[in-house]
């Protein structure tokens, strides 16, 4: 029983990341989809180890905040941006029904995905480098705030677009995000609310390590807060658009909920 939990885990890293495990099954992966906060845990470990490197090592915060991006998008590879690319073309045309199904399917970007896309990046790089610059000469404080930091908001992140798809109404046609929504849905909420909770214990407690209580409880309401608005936004308007949450969709609410989610933590970090 446990062998097989661990291949349904190691499965939903595969297709979730680039971290080569080797292949995976989308049905394992969807059965073990309520554990995807964990993912966040990972993927967060991975990206601001990277950070922690570069500053031992000196490099330059413009460099850096390049480089987390970089990073950011080879460890993902780029999955969950090329959704949040074509859901923000539906945004951006204000289209309904079937038009708006065309151009969340259409292959080519249009206008609005090449602005937000790149409102996302320059989120991204400017807030990696206010999180970078938060503490210049203690590394210990500076290693546990940053990586506290970014692994919380590869966990809201990902329990986001679990949180999506559970509430949205599944995809009419066969596809990886219906099994993963119909999977979501089958599950009672707290298989993934316990994951979710003991994921989010260690970067609470890292930021409370170098901030006042306060202030780490504070940042945890604020960005869970932020996240279940954002996915109740994405839900009603994917709703009223189309019908359906769909994986592009998915991917949207992902780097929506990551970016802002990232934007707010270094805001409250820099006061």
């Amino acid at each position: 029983m446990l062998s097989r939990r661990i291949e349904e885990f190691r499965s939903l890293i595969t297709l979730l990341t680039t971290i080569p495990l080797g292949p995976g099954r989308l049905e394992d992966a969807a059965r073990a989809f309520h554990l995807v906060p964990l993912i966040g845990l990972i993927v967060g470990v991975i990206v601001s180890s990277m950070l922690i490197v570069f500053k031992v090592l000196g490099v330059e915060p413009v460099l850096a905040g390049l480089l987390y991006v970089a990073i950011h998008t080879l460890v993902t590879g780029g999955l969950h941006l090329d959704g949040f690319a074509d859901y923000s073309d539906v945004i951006g045309s204000r289209a309904r029904g079937e038009r708006a199904l065309s151009i969340l399917k259409d292959p080519r970007k249009g206008s609005f995905a090449v602005i937000l896309v790149a409102i996302n990046i320059i989120a991204s790089y400017s807030s990696s480098i206010a999180i970078y610059e938060s503490i210049r000469w203690d590394y210990l404080k500076f290693t546990i705030l940053t990586s506290s930091v970014i692994v919380l908001s590869y966990i809201i992140a990902y329990e986001a677009m679990y949180l999506a798809l559970f509430l949205g109404r599944e995809e009419p046609y066969e596809g990886m995000a219906k099994v993963f929504s119909l999977e979501a849905k089958r599950r009672s909420i707290m298989d993934n609310l316990i994951p979710l909770a003991a994921s989010m214990v260690i970067p609470v407690a890292g930021i409370a390590m170098v901030k006042p209580l306060v202030e780490a409880l504070t940042a945890t309401i604020i960005i869970l807060t932020l996240m279940i608005a954002i996915v109740v936004y994405v839900v009603r308007d994917s709703s009223n658009r189309i019908g359906f949450i769909n994986g592009d969709i998915a991917g949207f609410t992902y780097e929506l909920v990551r970016v802002l989610g990232l934007v707010a933590l270094a805001i409250m970090i820099s006061l």
